[in-house]
């Protein structure tokens, strides 16, 4: 089956110290040293008071961001849950977090171990990312839905290399669809709301699945609640890929 989920008590936790002295801690659910083996790369991190500055990564990433009292988005107020993208080389922040910490998922279709801050690391800014967004869909999540029924809700509206990212919504015991990854380089399927039912599982929330490109579309069942997911579209090809030979001035070399 195309679809790779795993449940949160199935993510491996990493708890390591940051060089200031502070302590980390990370859930990882795909990639790096998680048990689920799929060249994607996908994990929550915490920040606790203290301030994620400005910085990039090399590779096209969304994020699900759990906002805290205090928890914040430059100086915007993160709400409770919010969707980011940003392309690869597109820099974004700060971040913070206070006593009750910010908490967010990482989504990446491929890995990377480059955070690069801003303006130290301008070296490695190859190009500009274009894409920065974030929003709230909040009012999204609290829609009803006709009896037996399943929605699908565009959060980003999809883009002519396949970026987009979608709300699936169904009743209890719904079937819904989840689209084929043909023209994107993969997905990933995170549980908001209620719950999942697949091959006799149970996912519930903050659980996470990741379908790779190429792959047929599939169906789940939502759990006895209901079931509210949001769906992640990676553009293909790679924003990098993309822009390979393109300079930072924009010139092609």
């Amino acid at each position: 089956m195309p679809l790779v989920m795993v449940a949160p008590e199935e993510a491996r936790r990493k708890e390591g110290v940051r060089p200031d002295g502070s302590q980390s801690l990370t859930l990882e659910y795909f990639g790096r040293g998680a048990e689920s083996i799929t060249g994607a790369e996908a994990f929550v991190i915490e920040v606790k008071d203290r301030v994620l500055e400005a910085h990039f990564h090399p590779v096209d990433q969304f994020q699900i961001l759990l906002g805290r009292n205090g928890s914040r988005y430059q100086r915007q107020e993160i709400p409770p849950l919010m969707l980011h993208y940003a392309d690869a080389y597109s820099t974004y922040g700060p971040l913070s977090g206070e006593q009750e910490p910010l908490r967010f998922f990482t989504l990446r279709a491929e890995p990377t171990t480059v955070t690069a801050f801003m303006p130290a690391d301008r070296a490695l800014l190859r190009h500009r990312g274009r894409r920065n967004r974030h929003l709230d869909p909040t009012e999204h999540l609290k829609e009803q839905l006709v009896a037996g029924a399943a929605a699908v809700t565009p959060l980003f509206a999809r883009e002519s290399d396949g970026l987009e990212a979608l709300l699936l919504s169904g009743v209890a015991r719904a079937t819904m669809a989840i689209p084929s990854t043909t023209g994107v380089s993969g997905q990933y399927l995170y549980v908001a709301d209620g719950a999942l039912e697949i091959d006799g599982r149970h996912y519930g929330v903050e659980s996470l699945g990741w379908i790779g490109s190429g792959e047929p579309g599939v169906t789940v069942t939502a759990g006895e609640g209901g079931a509210r997911c949001i769906l992640t579209r990676f553009p293909l090809p790679a924003t990098p890929v993309a822009h390979e030979n393109t300079s930072i001035d924009g010139v092609k070399r």
